[in-house]
């Protein structure tokens, strides 16, 4: 009977002929008394596991961290506990719960998508919820959550929100809504874009180490953009940009512009660039805003970085917004502090107004305070004429008086300081102000 059959031989794949070579391809020439092994370009190294980055609480930088095995997030997933991952584009259409702590892991190019009117919410449990890319910057996972009916976008006010990396953008615009409320936040690393129509974030405790934060609320508000009672901003290319809505005429009722930031118990800035600005004012409420404001018993301190605040323009014949109101403490770094302009027969608003004497505790770095124009001279300190406006000055801090739509001159803003090496100008209307500023 005929039949095919099939004999197991141990052999080799070999040729002397270049030609057959190619044809084989992925074989290589066995070695003697060797197998057949495939041909993997002299790189025997395996390839790496894929990573997110995550804060090292230790070493103080974002690392590299082998993701988990773990579920993949999907449209009906709408209690959260435990670790997802975002390897799709993925849109919720409901509001989601935390049910425990949550790691969420978006890969780059990625997109997890809330719908309008949908939330994240923990009620009143003390969760976390860490939120992790696998870059830092354009392309990186994104995290988006938008509503126009809820109080809230993100709402663990009684937990805390981690940001390592990654992108995330959040935004509420019914009236008094919060984008981001929370008992502690620690931003790392990536993107936060944060818009309230109250208060873009309202948090107990805000760490900003790392990454960049745009912050800023809607016209009308007469809220603060920022709202906490403890802030530290640290980072060499940590970048936070915060800017306070317009006043606003509603017909029934005018409504005054936003604070940019308010700090009930301290804030600090170690390092980065640090950018606040108060809203303007419009007609029939035309008084700016100021871009910061520490309550009495805190203080504003920097200890390094970059800072610019500039107070709201006004509007209306009113008072331009002051750039700073409370108790500051200069170590080092670099501040300066702009007063808003008048408007018509309103005055400059104050580069630096404060709420106790002396108006700046001085150690050292670079301080500017200019006054804001106006009708009447705004006021680069709240009482530049006064002995004790600056104390243990031993650097560069130079005062200005804000210029004059009028006929009067400049005039000193600072001109009595209680010791040390203090740069003060006068001059007349149109002085320019160094080029380092």
């Amino acid at each position: 009977m005929g039949g095919v059959f099939l004999i197991g031989l141990s052999m080799s794949l070999t040729s002397c002929d270049p030609y057959l070579d190619d044809i084989l391809g992925e074989w290589s020439r066995p070695t003697p008394g060797g197998n057949v092994t495939p041909d993997t370009g002299g790189d025997s190294t395996p390839a790496a596991a894929p990573t997110y980055l995550k804060w090292n609480d230790g070493t103080q930088v974002l690392e590299a961290v082998e993701i988990p095995d773990a579920p993949s997030m999907t449209s009906t997933t709408t209690t959260w506990s435990g670790t997802y991952i975002v390897s799709e584009d993925v849109t919720i259409d409901d509001d989601v719960t935390l049910g425990g702590d949550v790691d969420l892991i978006i890969l780059d190019g990625k997109t997890l998508t809330l719908t309008d009117d949908h939330w994240i919410t923990a009620s009143s449990n003390t969760y976390t919820l860490n939120i992790y890319g696998q870059s830092t910057t354009t392309g990186a996972g994104k995290l988006v959550v938008n509503t126009t009916n809820q109080d809230r976008s993100i709402n663990v006010e009684s937990g805390t929100v981690n940001i390592h990396s990654g992108i995330v953008s959040a935004t509420a615009t019914k009236d008094h809504s919060i984008a981001v409320w929370s008992k502690n936040m620690n931003v790392y690393g990536g993107e936060v874009e944060a818009k309230g129509f109250a208060i873009a974030l309202k948090v107990d405790n805000l760490n900003i180490l790392g990454g960049t934060v745009t912050a800023e609320n809607g016209d009308g508000a007469g809220e603060h953009v920022i709202r906490s009672s403890k802030i530290i901003i640290d980072g060499a290319t940590t970048s936070v940009t915060v800017k306070g809505g317009k006043a606003k005429d509603y017909g029934s009722e005018q409504v005054a512009a936003s604070v940019g930031i308010l700090a009930n118990t301290s804030m600090t800035i170690n390092d980065g660039e640090v950018i606040v600005t108060g809203g303007d004012g419009v007609t029939n409420m035309g008084r700016g805003a100021v871009a910061i404001f520490v309550h009495p018993a805190a203080s504003l301190t920097v200890n390094g970085g970059s800072l610019t605040a500039t107070g709201g323009k006004a509007a209306d014949n009113r008072n331009g917004g002051n750039a700073f109101e409370g108790s500051l403490v200069i170590k080092g770094g670099k501040a300066k502090f702009v007063g808003g302009d008048g408007s018509g027969t309103g005055a400059g608003g104050y580069g630096i107004k404060y709420t106790t004497s002396p108006g700046i505790d001085y150690y050292g770095g670079s301080v500017m305070a200019l006054g804001g124009s106006g009708n009447t001279d705004g006021e680069a300190n709240s009482d530049g004429s006064s002995n004790g406006d600056i104390k243990n000055s031993s650097g560069s801090v130079q005062t200005y008086r804000g210029k004059s739509n009028s006929t009067s001159p400049w005039a000193n803003g600072g001109s009595s300081i209680s010791a040390g090496d203090t740069q003060s100008i006068t001059g007349t209307m149109g002085i320019a102000i160094p080029a380092e500023w």
